[in-house]
C-alpha cells in the first residue's frame, strides 16, 4: 500500500514537470521587446545579395547607408544569436532604420529563407509559405551594427 502510494506521488510529480525544458521568452522591457529563442536548423550557406540599401521611404539625402556592408559570416553569427520577437510587438520598441542588407540562407534540412537586417540589429527571416519572423539581436555589437 505504501509502495503504491509512493508510486502515485512520484508519477504525479513527474507529470507536473515538463518532459523537456523549453527555453522561455524574456518579458518585454521599457525599451526592448519580448524576445523568444530562435530555433533554426544548422546553416549550410548564406548568400548576401544586397548591401547598404537605402529605403525608398527615406527622404533625408544626408542618410548614408554605405557602412552597412555585411558578410556571410556576420549573417551566420547574427542568425545564431538573434531572438525572435513575437508577432504583434509594438514598433515603438523596435527602431526602424532606413538602411538594410538582405539575402538568402540555406539550412541543413533543405529549406531556405530570405533574410534582411538593419544597422539597428533588427531583422527578418521568411521561409516559403510562412509568415515573416521579426528578429532582434541585442548581443550583436560588432560593426556594422549600431547600438
Amino acid at each position: 500500500m505504501v509502495g503504491r502510494l509512493a508510486l502515485l506521488i512520484l508519477f504525479g510529480l513527474m507529470a507536473a514537470q515538463p518532459l523537456s525544458a523549453k527555453p522561455r521568452c524574456t518579458p518585454e522591457r521599457e525599451y526592448e521587446p519580448a524576445m523568444c529563442p530562435l530555433v533554426l536548423p544548422p546553416i549550410v550557406h548564406v548568400a548576401v545579395e544586397m548591401n547598404a540599401v537605402k529605403s525608398p521611404l527615406e527622404t533625408d539625402p544626408s542618410v548614408d547607408c554605405s557602412e552597412l556592408v555585411v558578410t556571410p559570416a556576420l549573417i551566420r553569427r547574427y542568425l545564431t544569436r538573434a531572438k525572435q520577437v513575437p508577432s504583434g510587438t509594438s514598433h515603438s520598441q523596435l527602431l526602424w532604420d532606413s538602411c538594410s542588407a538582405s539575402g538568402t540562407v540555406l539550412f541543413k534540412d533543405g529549406r531556405s529563407a530570405r533574410w534582411s537586417v538593419s544597422r539597428l540589429r533588427v531583422g527578418s527571416l521568411i521561409f516559403d509559405g510562412s509568415p515573416e519572423m521579426t528578429l532582434y539581436c541585442p548581443t550583436c555589437k560588432e560593426k556594422p551594427f549600431v547600438w
